[in-house]
């Protein structure tokens, strides 16, 4: 799935205690063995021991002992801090259902698949396909999913309040759906409706934005019916039709709150590579095979990657 439920340790936290534990086993291996030896040689000459050794000696262990007293409460402080987050982020809502979910990424050969058309047939036809594979219960194609692929923020405004100097534009993340991915991944709509198949190119440019969208662009305000401007790079500045307002879904990682966010259209904005997400009723790994064999039914040539 989406790597939800085997949330993974911070890094820097992990190098942290690996650090903290490497310096402690060295410190309290590597000096008692010198220090034995030490006395064994001079045990072996037979040589008495002066009240200095004895007191420097006993300066040195209770050194030590402070020290690694010193070394494990940080190591403790530094463990019970990666299990409160670790906690915390079990209890945050993702604002989708994560679970019974069949997830991996669908690439078109460019020299093969060169018209925005023959993206469109692949994919709906492929939609078709795998909801039709018995067991499955919903099917949504995504170019980014959420959590595992994370960024591409653009610049967007609300069309009746363009941006000044004073006052910027502010940047949403934006993703290409096709009809049906809300409802797979259980996303609710908050007002107006979900993408439909009839948003096509012979339609305006339709925009669902998220609830931060909303309340950012559009304080007090329906969004439902009215515009946003969005930078699109190298197609400029495009007029979108907001038609519906989504839940919240975290994009980037679980302990980020969610920022602006815009879902377009594929039959408007159609793409090469495109994600799946394959709700299931029993394991999801179990259907791996039916999923490959319903995108080589129609080119043997496409690969399918990442299926978990």
């Amino acid at each position: 799935g989406l790597g939800i439920r085997d949330i993974p340790l911070e890094l820097p936290a992990l190098g942290f205690a690996l650090g903290i534990s490497l310096l402690t086993g060295l410190l309290f291996g590597i000096v008692p063995a010198l220090r034995s030896a030490s006395d064994s040689i001079f045990h072996d000459l037979g040589s008495g021991t002066r009240t200095t050794d004895a007191r420097s000696t006993s300066y040195m262990r209770n050194g030590l002992v402070v020290v690694q007293v010193a070394l494990s409460v940080m190591l403790l402080i530094g463990a019970g801090l990666l299990v409160r987050s670790f906690v915390q982020l079990t209890n945050v809502d993702p604002g989708f259902r994560a679970d019974h979910l069949l997830t991996g990424m669908v690439v078109l050969p460019p020299g093969q698949y060169t018209e925005s058309s023959q993206y469109t047939r692949f994919y709906s036809q492929l939609q078709d396909d795998l909801t039709a594979i018995p067991g499955v219960i919903d099917v949504g194609l995504i170019n980014q999913l959420p959590i595992r692929n994370p960024y591409n923020n653009v610049r967007a405004w609300a069309a009746k309040r363009p941006p000044t100097e004073s006052n910027r534009a502010r940047t949403a993340y934006t993703r290409t759906v096709l009809p049906g991915y809300f409802q797979t991944m259980e996303m609710p709509i908050i007002s107006g409706r979900a993408i439909l198949n009839s948003d096509g190119e012979e339609s305006d440019p339709v925009l669902v934005i998220n609830q931060t969208m909303a309340e950012r662009l559009f304080p007090g305000e329906d969004p439902v019916g009215d515009r946003v401007s969005v930078d699109m790079g190298g197609r400029g500045e495009v007029n979108f039709v907001v038609i519906g307002v989504i839940g919240d879904a975290r994009l980037q990682r679980l302990g980020q709150e969610p920022g602006m966010a815009m879902y377009h259209s594929f039959y408007q904005f159609p793409r090469s590579i495109m994600r799946l997400a394959i709700r299931t009723r029993s394991e999801p790994t179990d259907f791996t095979g039916a999923v490959r064999e319903a995108v080589w039914r129609q080119d043997r040539d496409v690969p399918v990657e990442g299926l978990t």
